[in-house]
């Protein structure tokens, strides 16, 4: 008996490390409204490497990887900008369009690299405002969906 008791405590210290120590900070989400808030913190309190991401699909799309849109907002040589990362099958698929959009709301479009990951950058004009108009126009998002965030080298609470 005193065997199983240890293997039921080791199952379940290794489960609570896996879902709680492993990943202490809890799984941050705004809305596309809140997407100019979040972007103007990460610019006034983020160093180089700071970003934030916001992940979502299309309303009425089945969640995956196949179909999430990663918009990704970023400072880069101290400069904010907003990054199409071609990693994700969508972000790859679209790419074209969304070139095309960023291009058409009067911002210039770079393709660049980094690490070995391909992106479009934007650093010209109100970035937050085109990530909303990308997020509403392109994907059809409400102001108030619900998006998942990630936010790294800088603090957001709502």
């Amino acid at each position: 008996m005193g065997i199983l008791a240890l293997l039921i405590a080791a199952i379940g210290g290794g489960l609570i490390w896996f879902f709680v120590i492993r990943n202490p900070k809890p799984e941050l989400v705004a809305t596309v409204a809140l997407i100019p808030a979040v972007v103007k913190r990460l610019d006034a309190t983020g160093q180089n490497d700071a970003f934030a991401v916001f992940i979502f699909t299309r309303p009425g799309e089945y969640e995956s990887d196949e179909t999430a849109v990663n918009l990704q907002f970023s400072i880069e040589n101290s400069r904010l900008g907003l990054d199409w990362v071609l990693l994700g099958p969508r972000n790859i698929k679209d790419q074209d369009t969304i070139a095309q959009f960023i291009r058409s709301r009067g911002h210039t479009v770079n393709e660049q690299e980094m690490n070995g990951v391909r992106y479009l950058r934007t650093t010209d004009g109100d970035v937050a405002t085109l990530g909303v108009d990308i997020a509403q126009t392109v994907y059809g998002l409400r102001a108030d969906s619900v998006v998942d965030l990630i936010a790294e080298g800088f603090e957001w609470k709502i």
